[in-house]
């Protein structure tokens, strides 16, 4: 944002697509993510239908 406050007509366009390619880039991994990673999964919730012996996988690759 400080290159938006610039003299130079290009160096104040260049600050203006930078913040909004920021922006987009919040807005997609905030809002757009984790609904994507969900379905991606395609894990379900938990019903209560598990046996008391299930384990559940939690954690890295």
């Amino acid at each position: 944002l400080a290159l938006t406050a610039s003299d130079l007509v290009l160096m104040r366009q260049m600050g203006e697509a930078l913040a909004l390619g920021i922006f987009f880039c919040f807005f997609a991994a905030t809002l757009m993510l984790p609904p994507v990673l969900v379905v991606k999964d395609g894990r379900r919730r938990d019903d209560g239908n598990r046996k008391k012996n299930d384990s559940i996988y939690i954690g890295g690759s």
